[in-house]
């Protein structure tokens, strides 16, 4: 039995089936369409940072690979590590969807399953995700302005619409 490096494993585990991409088995156009449409968002790539309310938030995209493309942020206040988000935009049976995923300090999960917001918008340099089952926030916004992007985070709070905007400059 000849040993593969770990690197190979860790590669064919972590290859996307038919179900996560959205395609058939051998479905070379859908995997195309859902690798452009996900190239389109590349102005997000980069290190990131906004001040709001006190706090420092710092964002970091890498570019669009493999019909995905992967992201963090961390919120500071008061030079502490208050909260982490783990983000995954990726195509699937559902369109392209981005996965956000919730951190305490010391990597305490703060929710079961990840948040899913299906991309429902799309024009040059902004980009509308969307979960419905939320009040807030329902939709997420990203729009490149310049050598800015910023992050709107819309919904309901106590029946009301509800507004956060980040406007991040690059680090």
């Amino acid at each position: 039995m000849t040993e593969q490096p770990f690197h190979d494993l860790l590669a064919k585990a972590s290859q996307p089936s038919a179900k996560d991409t959205g395609s058939k088995p051998g479905d070379a156009k859908m995997l195309a369409e859902v690798a452009e449409k996900i190239s389109q968002l590349g102005y997000m790539a980069g290190n990131w940072r906004a001040e709001f309310d006190g706090e420092v938030m710092e964002e970091f995209w890498a570019a669009p690979m493999g019909n995905s493309m992967s992201g963090v942020t961390r919120f500071i206040r008061d030079d502490k590590l208050r909260l982490m988000e783990v983000l995954s935009i990726e195509g699937t049976d559902r369109g392209i969807v981005m996965y956000i995923k919730h951190f305490a300090p010391q990597m305490r999960v703060l929710e079961r399953q990840p948040l899913a917001y299906k991309l429902v918008r799309m024009e040059d340099g902004l980009a509308v995700f969307e979960n419905r089952r939320r009040e807030f926030p329902r939709t997420i916004t990203y729009r490149r302005e310049g050598d800015n992007l910023t992050a709107t985070l819309e919904g309901k709070r106590d029946d009301a619409p509800a507004e956060l905007v980040f406007r991040f400059k690059p680090i």
